[in-house]
């Protein structure tokens, strides 16, 4: 969204976005028609970026990214919204996948819930590839190892007269420790203060949602959500 008129990014190390000025807390997350917290690893206090995110291509859908008038369902942020939503799973036969990259081990599922009923589910898990080699013994030159997992999942559940109900979730746990008490003295460090840090964050959201379609004009949306955000620095 970078490319987009008026909009901006911070630096290399955070995604957030900047759009006409206006500070990153101005923008908007939306998961599935519901605010949700900043969905970013190693995200702080109020911020709506942070370095990785916990979003994940391979499971999302259509989105919207709204920079100005927005409507009234978006409440009263003055920077910009996201509103993303979750693809539904392959409803005919399963499908696997994994991966490696610079994001992360990847793994995911996706198929029939129910046989032929027309539900599917989707979910998707990915794990920090850093931290992985770092347990294969393979050194990066710094102590400082960013730790992650996240996982994101969806149910779709289909209906002949009761309309569509669905089920879905995202969860992101994360946190580095800057140990100066353990650093070489030949290792690059992001320290040099006397310190030992360590900093975790978390968030998590999940929702239901029921869709009834009243007639071919008309249909209604229920939906029902939780999410929370944790973040702890230890110095």
């Amino acid at each position: 969204v970078a490319n987009y008129a008026g909009v901006a990014t911070g630096n290399d190390a955070n995604n957030s976005i900047i759009v006409r000025g206006n500070s990153p807390l101005g923008v908007l997350w939306r998961l599935e028609g519901v605010d949700i917290p900043n969905p970013n690893h190693f995200s702080t206090q109020g911020a709506t970026g942070g370095p990785v995110s916990i979003l994940n291509n391979n499971i999302l859908g259509a989105s919207d990214f709204l920079t100005g008038a927005f409507p009234s369902e978006y409440g009263n942020k003055y920077a910009a919204v996201f509103d993303l939503k979750i693809r539904n799973g392959n409803n005919e036969k399963r499908e696997y996948m994994g991966q490696i990259g610079f994001n992360g081990l990847e793994f995911g599922a996706e198929g029939p819930l129910f046989g032929k009923s027309g539900s599917s589910f989707l979910v998707s898990y990915r794990y920090s590839t850093l931290e992985l080699f770092s347990a294969l013994g393979i050194s990066f030159g710094v102590a400082a190892i960013p730790h992650y997992q996240d996982l994101c999942f969806k149910l779709n559940m289909p209906t002949a007269k009761a309309g569509v109900f669905s089920v879905w979730g995202i969860s992101g746990y994360s946190n580095i420790s800057l140990l100066d008490s353990e650093k070489d003295t030949a290792d690059w460090s992001f320290t040099g203060a006397g310190e030992d840090l360590v900093f975790t964050s978390a968030m998590g959201a999940t929702g239901l949602s029921h869709v009834y379609f009243f007639n071919e004009n008309l249909s209604g949306k229920f939906s029902l959500s939780a999410s929370g955000s944790k973040f702890k620095i230890d110095i």
